[in-house]
């Protein structure tokens, strides 16, 4: 399947690159929170149950429903939305950020929305437990509501998110990143560009990947993650603020990356 990807133009800001950033799961359509809950021993499958690996591209999604009521300071309060501010995720490793469905992070009451952490954790973490806290505010019609996941009360237990060595035997299960290994197929067009270019390559089997322009001196200037589905993938990046010269796109996957180089003119 082809998946036309459109490239996000800001520097360090991640987004979805195909669609959406994230997909909620149905399964919580009935229920109000955000889900996984935080992890609890005598809950099956609460937590963060996806370990991330230094080096390699990583993306868990959370699922939020938001209630139409509230019981706060013993009284019943009616909900408009709720929505994640500035920094709403601490703790991440460097590398890590998160992005929402709806994009702008605003939460419409009894609707299915979504959370994704991605990114790929730097060299510069140790690898170790690296406990989070999602901050949201609640919009009702006596003021915002400040509240945090987890919380002794509303939401108990902990949001740990694992990272581990690249060379840690759960990461090599994954496929072992290779920087040096290169798959070819990574075709850069129109080349050279003044205005835009469409970065074309394949993939063997969907999954998350990174994807970098850079410098001729080595800086990134432009940077996402995104999923790329099994087969053709595109992602159309406009590079018309950029000064004339060489550049080069890397497309860093689980287990290796791709390069190749192009030229903008003016």
């Amino acid at each position: 399947m082809h998946a036309k990807l459109t490239f996000l133009i800001m520097i360090c800001c991640f987004q979805s690159l195909i669609g959406q950033v994230c997909t909620p799961n149905s399964f919580y359509q009935d229920s109000t929170g955000i889900f996984p809950k935080p992890e609890q021993p005598e809950i099956p499958g609460s937590g963060i149950t996806a370990k991330a690996c230094i080096g390699i591209p990583y993306k868990y999604d959370f699922t939020v429903r938001i209630p139409d009521t509230i019981i706060y300071a013993g009284f019943q309060l009616a909900i408009s939305q709720a929505y994640l501010p500035d920094n709403a995720v601490s703790g991440l490793p460097e590398g890590i950020t998160y992005a929402c469905v709806p994009t702008d992070c605003i939460f419409p009451t009894n609707e299915l929305h979504c959370i994704s952490l991605l990114g790929v954790p730097g060299v510069s973490n140790t690898p170790g437990d690296f406990p989070l806290v999602i901050k949201v505010k609640v919009v009702t019609g006596f003021g915002t509501i400040d509240l945090n996941f987890p919380d002794p009360a509303l939401a108990p237990g902990q949001y740990i998110l694992r990272l581990e060595a690249a060379n840690s035997p759960y990461c090599q299960s994954l496929g072992i990143y290779d920087p040096s290994a290169n798959f070819g197929d990574l075709l850069v067009v129109p080349n050279p560009a003044a205005d835009r270019i469409d970065i074309n390559f394949n993939m063997d089997q969907p999954g998350p990947i990174h994807c970098q322009i850079l410098s001729s001196s080595g800086s990134i200037v432009r940077e996402s993650i995104s999923m790329a589905n099994t087969g053709k993938n595109q992602i159309t990046a406009d590079v018309s603020a950029l000064p004339a010269g060489i550049y080069y796109v890397q497309i860093i996957r689980k287990d290796g990356v791709q390069h190749a180089s192009f030229q903008v003119i003016k």
